[in-house]
C-alpha cells in the first residue's frame, strides 16, 4: 500500500516531535514530583527539628499549630508508649514504640504504615529539651499518604497539560506544514507523471517564493525544453522522411529535366526566328533546376560544401532575370536596389542563389495574391534597419534591396505588397511543411533559413508600411579572403 505524499511528510515529522515532546514532558513531571517530595520532607524535618530543640512542652495546642503548618499529625508518648499529647487523639491513638531514628533529619516519604483506614508515612524523634514529663519523650510524626498524593498530582498535572497542549499544537502545525509542502509536491509529481506521458503543459507557480516555487520553475523549464525537443524530433523525422522520398523523386526529375533541356536545345537550333528570349529563359531555368537537383543529391550523399567569396551584386544580377518572366506573367513588378561598392560574403554561391530564388518567388507569389482593401499589420522577427521609403501605391510589387549595416554585415531585404502570412502560421512559417497556401509545399522559407544558418547569418520578417519584409543578414567576407575573388574577376575581364 502506497502512502500519500502528505502522510510521508507528516508522520515522520510527528514521530520525531512527539518523541522529543514526550521525553521533555516526562522529565518535567519527574522533576516536579521530586521537588514536591523534597519540599514535604524538608518541611517535616524543619518541624521535627523545631520541636526537638524546643524547651516548651509539646502540648496538644502546640501540636495542632504544627499540624496546620506541616499537614502532618503528631503524637507524643513516653518511652513506654503511653500517649502524653496528640494533635488528634481520636484519629491517632497511641502506638507501640517504633524504631527510633538517629535524628530529626531522617524523615522520608517511604514505607507508609496503615492506621485505621488510612496510610501514613511514619517517623519518630526524641524531645531531649522538653520540660517536665515530656523530657526525653518521643514525637511520632504521621504524614498522610493521601496528602502526598494530592501534592504530587498538583505538581504533575500542569506539565502534563502543557505537554498535551503542545502535542496538539505540534500536530496542527505539522498538518499545516505537510499540507503546504505536500500539496505543491503532489502537484509537481502529477506534472512529472504527465510529462512522462507526453503532456508538457506548464504548472502554475505557487504564490510563495520558496524552494517549492524554484522546483516548480525547474520542472516547467524541463517541460518547455522537452516540448522544443519533441518539436525538433518531429521536424527531424519529417525531414528524414522527406529526404528519403525526395532522393527518389529528384533522381527521376533529373532525368526528365535533362531530356527537356535537350529537346529545347534541338528546338532552338531548328528555330528560324532568331534569338528567342523565352527559350533562353526556359533553358536557364532548366539548367538551374538541374543544378539544384544535383546539389540535393550531393547533400543526400553527405558531400561537403566548400565556401568561397561571393559577390552578392553579381549573384542578384544573374538570378533575378530568371524570375522576372514569372513575375510579369502574374502582373508583379520586381525592383532591385544595390550599393555601388561590392558586397562580398563568405559562402556557397549555389546555396545563396537558392536563398535568393526562394525569397523572391515567395514574395512574387504573395504579391500576386494581394487583394484590394486595407492590409492587416503584423510584426515578427527583429526590425531591420532599412527604411523602404514612402508607402507604395496599391499595386503588385516586390522590392529587393541590398545594403551594408552599421556593424558591417551584408543585408538583403525582400519586401512584397502581399497581405502577409496568416496568424496561424506566423510563429512556425520557417518550419518544414508549414504553409497557408493551398498548393504550397512549406519548404521555401525552411530552406532559406537553413541556408542562412549554415552561413552564420540571421533571417527575420516584419510588416511595415503595408509590406511584408524578409531580412537576411550575413557576415561579410574577411579582407584576407577577397584576393582570390579579385584575381578571378580580373582574369574574366581580360
Amino acid at each position: 500500500m502506497r502512502w500519500p505524499l502528505r502522510n510521508q511528510i507528516l508522520l515522520p515529522m510527528l514521530a520525531v516531535v512527539f518523541v522529543v515532546l514526550a521525553a521533555s514532558t516526562t522529565l518535567n513531571v519527574y522533576l516536579s514530583v521530586a521537588r514536591t517530595r523534597s519540599r514535604i520532607e524538608n518541611q517535616i524535618r524543619t518541624v521535627a527539628a523545631t520541636l526537638s530543640a524546643a524547651s516548651f512542652p509539646p502540648s496538644p495546642t502546640v501540636l495542632v499549630q504544627m499540624r496546620a503548618l506541616s499537614g502532618a499529625e503528631f503524637v507524643v508518648t513516653d518511652r513506654f508508649g503511653t500517649m502524653l499529647s496528640a494533635s488528634d487523639p481520636k484519629r491517632l491513638p497511641a502506638t507501640p514504640p517504633s524504631p527510633e531514628h538517629s535524628s530529626e533529619q531522617s524523615f522520608q516519604l517511604v514505607q507508609p504504615v496503615e492506621i485505621g483506614s488510612q496510610r501514613y508515612f511514619h517517623s519518630v524523634v526524641r524531645l531531649p529539651n522538653a520540660p517536665g514529663p515530656y523530657r526525653n519523650a518521643r514525637l511520632h510524626i504521621y504524614y498522610p499518604e493521601s496528602s502526598y498524593e494530592d501534592a504530587w498530582r498538583q505538581a504533575a498535572y500542569p506539565p502534563l497539560a502543557v505537554g498535551a497542549a503542545g502535542g496538539a499544537l505540534v500536530f496542527l502545525l505539522a498538518a499545516l506544514i505537510a499540507a503546504r509542502v505536500g500539496g505543491p509536491l503532489a502537484r509537481l509529481r502529477g506534472q512529472v507523471d504527465g510529462i512522462a506521458d507526453g503532456d508538457f503543459r506548464p504548472l502554475p507557480l505557487p504564490a510563495r517564493n520558496d524552494e517549492i516555487r524554484d522546483l516548480a520553475k525547474a520542472v516547467n523549464r524541463m517541460a518547455e525544453m522537452l516540448t522544443l525537443y519533441e518539436e525538433k524530433v518531429r521536424a527531424a523525422e519529417q525531414l528524414r522522411t522527406l529526404g528519403q522520398l525526395g532522393g527518389g523523386i529528384a533522381h527521376q526529375l533529373r532525368n526528365s529535366v535533362t531530356g527537356c533541356r535537350m529537346a529545347l536545345d534541338l528546338h532552338r537550333r531548328e528555330c528560324t526566328a532568331g534569338d528567342c528570349e523565352s527559350l533562353e529563359v526556359a533553358l536557364r531555368q532548366l539548367t538551374l533546376m538541374e543544378k539544384y537537383i544535383r546539389r540535393f543529391l550531393a547533400r543526400a550523399r553527405g558531400e561537403p560544401i566548400v565556401a568561397s567569396p561571393v559577390e552578392l551584386q553579381a549573384l542578384l544580377e544573374r538570378t533575378l532575370p530568371l524570375l522576372t518572366p514569372s513575375a510579369r506573367h502574374v502582373g508583379v513588378e520586381v525592383q532591385l536596389t544595390m550599393p555601388d561598392e561590392p558586397v562580398i560574403v563568405e559562402g556557397d554561391d549555389e546555396d545563396l542563389e537558392q536563398l535568393v530564388v526562394n525569397l523572391v518567388l515567395n514574395a512574387i507569389d504573395a504579391a500576386a495574391q494581394r487583394e484590394t482593401g486595407d492590409l492587416t499589420p503584423a510584426s515578427g522577427g527583429r526590425k531591420p534597419p532599412v527604411d523602404l521609403g514612402d508607402n507604395p501605391s496599391p499595386q503588385r510589387l516586390v522590392r529587393v534591396h541590398l545594403s551594408v549595416t552599421d556593424d558591417q554585415r551584408a543585408m538583403l531585404e525582400v519586401a512584397d505588397t502581399g497581405r502577409g502570412p496568416e496568424p496561424r502560421v506566423q510563429a512556425r512559417m520557417f518550419d518544414p511543411l508549414v504553409t497557408a497556401k493551398p498548393d504550397g509545399a512549406g519548404l521555401g522559407l525552411f530552406i532559406a533559413r537553413d541556408v542562412v544558418e549554415r552561413h552564420r547569418g540571421t533571417i527575420a520578417w516584419r510588416r511595415h508600411d503595408n509590406m511584408t519584409s524578409f531580412v537576411v543578414e550575413l557576415p561579410k567576407a574577411a579582407a584576407t579572403n577577397l584576393s582570390g575573388l579579385a584575381l578571378a574577376t580580373g582574369v574574366q575581364q581580360n
